[in-house]
């Protein structure tokens, strides 16, 4: 289900500065860079299709992990067994976590924006929740969501 399911994740994209460095706070601000989370922001709420929402996000990932849909090479279940990958989804049936890279801030450093996607009725409502977040540790960000079983209308 996933395989028909599975839809890249959007990226935000919008012009890095030329001057400055990547973990100048003033990134943040950028109104290129609110523009673009914007922008961002309206697709994810058009990840709105059943089939998405009933796919796991384990079998979201794995495709993200192969680049589209369709069964992992052995080099990519040997990177997924030891944890080699980023996980940039999480969630269940009706809220999902989606961590996006940032092109321009702490790349370094896994640079990052966290948005909540909340369905109801077929119709999805995408909250910003962290803003420019970095770690040195890959799958740092992560929440655990109560399973609940999948109503048979959606």
């Amino acid at each position: 289900m996933a395989f028909a399911a599975f839809k890249a994740l959007p990226k935000l994209e919008y012009e890095c500065p030329e001057e400055g460095t990547e973990w100048d706070d003033k990134i943040l601000k950028l109104p290129r860079r609110q523009t673009g989370i914007v922008k961002l922001i309206k697709q994810l709420t058009e990840f709105n299709s059943p089939g998405w929402w009933q796919a796991s996000v384990d079998e979201l990932n794995a495709c993200a992990v192969h680049g589209s849909a369709g069964e992992l090479t052995d080099d990519e279940k040997q990177r997924w067994r030891d944890g080699d990958v980023v996980i940039n989804l999480e969630g269940n049936h009706e809220i999902r976590l989606a961590l996006l890279d940032d092109p321009c801030y702490q790349t370094g450093y896994a640079g990052a924006n966290a948005f909540l996607l909340y369905r109801k009725d077929g119709k999805v409502v995408v909250s910003q929740v962290l803003n420019g977040y970095y770690s040195r540790v890959d799958n740092s960000v992560g929440n655990r969501f109560r399973q609940t079983e999948r109503p048979a209308d959606h």
